[in-house]
């Protein structure tokens, strides 16, 4: 995984997934079509959809930097409330 400051990040340009891997806390996972970030759980619906059930394989992720993630999520149209 990619180091950065506070976080790591993996991502699927395939299945437009983009996952975030805090130093501290839980992971959370994003994907495009919904739209906003949730937690990273292997019974998660969401998960399953898009990461586990083929759609998305873990062969496909890619470690990327800080930088990048915040670029995908800008290409995508995702707006922080932050």
């Amino acid at each position: 995984m990619a180091a950065t400051g506070k976080a790591y990040y993996e991502y699927d340009w395939e299945c437009e997934v983009l996952i975030r891997i805090p130093r501290e806390g839980l992971p959370k996972i994003f994907y495009r079509q919904e739209m906003q970030w949730r937690d990273f759980d292997a019974a998660d619906e969401l998960y399953d959809r898009a990461i586990y059930l083929g759609q998305g394989c873990w062969e496909r992720l890619r470690s990327i930097e800080e930088e990048e993630a915040l670029q995908i999520l800008k290409d995508w149209g995702y707006q922080s409330e932050n």
